[in-house]
């Protein structure tokens, strides 16, 4: 799921039934351009960036594909089986 915060946003990601993955969606290649920020592909698995055409895993943010060379940036995550926190 997609969530403003951030600073182009942020993909929340359900690993498992008690685990989560946030991630930004900022491509790492490109930072300061706005429109430059991931979208999650119809795999589920992969995030893209169609300015610099970079990929990256959804599963912790691993560059797959580049010119990106950095991975998404992940911020911490806290579930406690009803309430889940985005802790930057």
């Amino acid at each position: 799921m997609y969530f403003s915060g951030g600073v182009n946003g942020i993909v929340v990601y359900r690993k498992s039934e008690q685990e989560f993955v946030a991630l930004e969606r900022t491509s790492t290649k490109n930072p300061s351009d706005p429109k430059s920020r991931a979208v999650v592909l119809n795999d589920n698995f992969t995030m893209h960036d169609t300015i610099s055409d970079s990929k990256w895993s959804v599963l912790d943010g691993t560059v797959i594909q580049g010119p990106a060379e950095w991975p998404l940036r992940t911020y911490k995550t806290s579930y406690d089986g009803n309430l889940l926190k985005v802790i930057n």
